[in-house]
């Protein structure tokens, strides 16, 4: 899961380096310079939103592939299914991640 906050002048998303898995994990204020303007905002932890992280499945998939070519072309499938099969799981637990923190009041 990625977090963001959004620029107050460019409203363009800032992503942030902290890996915080609730808001509470966030300091209450806390200074994000802005790298389309180079200007610094003081953001709130309420600010804060999340997003799941894309192309986990696709991915998974490819890996899955690449290791399935060891077994022929049937490995390949497999391997290929079994790998999106994970990578969808994954997707759909930082979906449900990101939403349950977007829900969290401050």
């Amino acid at each position: 899961m990625r977090l963001y906050v959004v620029c107050p002048s460019t409203s363009r998303l800032i992503y942030l380096s902290n890996k915080a898995t609730s808001r509470q994990n966030l300091p209450e204020l806390f200074v994000v310079r802005c790298p389309f303007e180079g200007v610094s905002h003081t953001y709130r932890r309420i600010n804060v939103n999340a997003e799941p992280e894309r192309g986990v499945q696709i991915g998974g998939a490819i890996l899955g592939g690449i290791i399935g070519l060891i077994g022929g072309p049937l490995g390949l499938i497999v391997g290929g299914l079994a790998g999106a099969f994970l990578g969808d799981k994954i997707e759909n637990s930082e979906a449900r991640q990101a939403r349950l923190f977007n829900e969290e009041q401050d």
